[in-house]
């Protein structure tokens, strides 16, 4: 095969793109294409011509060869006694997080909503200690308490959520996200409204939140008895700690030039 054609949602080319990228498929110089089909479609987000509802020209894009490189990024962690999950390790291509659950595909509404619902009673913000190496390979750690943390490739999850406003899947690094140590009117005043309506970014965040660019994290809790649920591209992996890696230029991409 010299294209692989995937329909469906996020959760469907994460699939694709962790049989892709565990073939060879780059090295093979196969290309992977989306026609988006799903009810998120945060993927195809990132890029602001896609012809998300007009499957014809993403046709004529592959007939016209027409493709850009890709990042994904490498994860591994651990299992989940409770969720009963098995140690995982692969790629992902939207983003990972840990902290307030999303829903993908409800809107942003309901987002708000569960989001204040997470606050209340379904999180528990857990100490976590962390290491991450930036671009130009300085180190940093830190311990904090986060209300959501994200290592994202892309801008966007929960279905048009911007929580990583300057993450871009072509340029070889990740944006980090660390919501910590938030009070609630600070959540509701300021980070909940900028992910609905895409006012977060790495320039102007609120104090209690940190973003910046890496190639490569670590994260693990601080007492070995939390369990901390990690999700990757929307659905629980696993448990922290966990471990992610940048791989650029991963995955040869159709995409429409105009």
């Amino acid at each position: 095969y010299t294209v692989i054609v995937v329909i469906g949602g996020d959760g469907t080319f994460h699939e694709a793109v962790n049989g892709y990228i565990k073939a060879g498929g780059r090295a093979k110089g196969v290309r992977l294409a989306l026609i988006p089909a799903g009810s998120g479609n945060d993927f195809c987000r990132n890029f602001r011509s896609y012809p998300k509802h007009n499957p014809s020209r993403i046709l004529d894009a592959i007939i016209a060869d027409e493709y850009v490189l890709v990042d994904a990024i490498r994860y591994q962690c651990a299992p989940s006694q409770v969720h009963q999950t098995s140690p995982s390790s692969g790629y992902y291509i939207n983003g990972s997080s840990f902290g307030i659950r999303y829903w993908p595909g409800l809107g942003k509404l309901p987002y708000l909503y569960h989001g204040i619902k997470s606050y209340f009673v379904d999180y528990k913000p857990f100490p976590v200690e962390y290491t991450f190496v930036r671009p130009d390979g300085t180190q940093s750690v830190g311990c904090d308490r986060p209300f959501l943390f994200a290592v994202m490739n892309g801008r966007y999850f929960g279905g048009g959520l911007r929580v990583a406003a300057k993450a871009a899947p072509m340029d070889g690094k990740a944006n980090l996200v660390n919501a910590h140590d938030m009070p609630f009117w600070r959540v509701l005043t300021s980070f909940l409204p900028g992910a609905l309506f895409n006012w977060v970014s790495s320039i102007s965040i609120p104090q209690n939140m940190r973003s910046g660019e890496v190639i490569a994290a670590q994260v693990q809790p601080l007492f070995d008895n939390d369990e901390i649920l990690l999700e990757v591209d929307g659905e629980v992996a696993g448990v922290l700690p966990v471990r992610y890696q940048v791989v650029s230029n991963a995955i040869r991409f159709i995409l429409p030039q105009f």
